[in-house]
């Protein structure tokens, strides 16, 4: 997601509390394009987050104020998503087995850990 992010020189917007302010009363034509410019990349990060992410961890970032503890919730998520894959996997290996059907090679997952590596790295 950082990648992605700073790819489009979107990056700094989450890093920072980004906060667009309202405009002045009588502002010059170089404040107004100055604010829209800001508001319109402060869109153009939420339209990113739209595109890459579901909206279950959409709504989690959202709520997150700093972007390490954004790293670390969708690592988490992730964590919590392949155990889930692996336990579905050790029931289907039992039931296969019951039906006399036993699989004699390991059984592949494969996890994308990209956020646990951003974290250590």
């Amino acid at each position: 997601m950082e990648a992605h992010l700073e790819g489009n020189d979107l990056w700094e917007i989450v890093e920072e509390d980004y906060k667009v302010l309202p405009l002045t009363t009588n502002p010059t034509m170089a404040q107004i394009r100055n604010h829209k410019e800001k508001k319109a990349r402060k869109s153009k990060v939420r339209a990113s987050l739209f595109a890459v992410v579901s909206k279950e961890i959409l709504t989690r970032i959202m709520t997150m104020k700093l972007a390490k503890i954004v790293a670390q919730s969708i690592a988490e998520i992730e964590f919590i998503a392949a155990t889930t894959a692996t336990n579905q996997a050790l029931w289907l290996r039992k039931m296969l087995t019951d039906l006399h059907l036993e699989q004699k090679t390991a059984t592949n997952l494969m996890v994308d850990n990209q956020a646990a590596i951003a974290i250590y790295l």
